[in-house]
């Protein structure tokens, strides 16, 4: 395998790791002290953001109770399997070529998801 292929798959590997580790210590804090990271638009607006909800999405995620996963936050638990799939398709598209532009296809999709955070932000605030 060329060096720089494997140079890139070790540095998405070692990120996903990261992420996963973090993921984990945040989780066990989570179930052995209650604390979470308050959502800073919550606290300056009253508001719900189109993300509030995801912490108890993932514990109930933990627990395999999808009910209630989508009940915290359903826009990102119907979100969740497209934004993986996406993940991997950049990963492996950064390991074999190097590239990290966005084609206008997944800007057009990226404006889409926003637009629809936007709004479901508004639907869950009335």
């Amino acid at each position: 395998m060329h060096t720089t292929v494997r140079r890139r798959r070790d540095h998405i590997y070692r990120s996903a790791a990261e992420i996963l580790i973090l993921g984990i210590l945040y989780y066990l804090l989570h179930i052995f002290t209650g604390f979470s990271i308050p959502c800073v638009f919550r606290l300056l607006t009253g508001h719900l953001c189109p993300g509030c909800g995801i912490t108890h999405m993932f514990i109930c995620l933990s627990h395999l109770d999808f009910a209630g996963a989508y009940h915290a936050n359903p826009l990102v638990m119907v979100l969740l399997g497209p934004a993986g799939i996406y993940a991997l398709y950049r990963a492996e598209r950064y390991i074999h070529s190097g590239k990290t532009d966005f084609t206008i296809f997944e800007i057009i999709m990226l404006c889409i998801v926003l637009i629809t955070a936007v709004l479901f932000a508004v639907y869950r605030n009335l």
